[in-house]
């Protein structure tokens, strides 16, 4: 599911498949943990489009909205 959403985020930036790179699941309490990289230019260029809603967010910086709109 993780794959298939970061797949879409980055057809919508135009992006290739190494500005995002995914560690394997921890697992930890009943879930499974990510640690995933997401090349900054990739974010950049999600924010250019209108309909992103990125920059809505109320997070104080642009890493901070990224992550908060994929959690949306």
């Amino acid at each position: 599911m993780i794959d298939a959403l970061m797949a879409d985020v980055l057809r919508l930036a135009h992006a290739d498949e190494s500005a995002v790179r995914m560690g394997s699941a921890e697992p930890a309490l009943g879930w499974n943990f990510y640690v995933m990289s997401v090349d900054i230019e990739v974010t950049r260029q999600l924010v250019q489009l209108p309909e992103s809603g990125i920059l809505d967010a109320k997070d104080s910086s642009l890493e901070q909205k990224f992550v908060g709109w994929l959690d949306g």
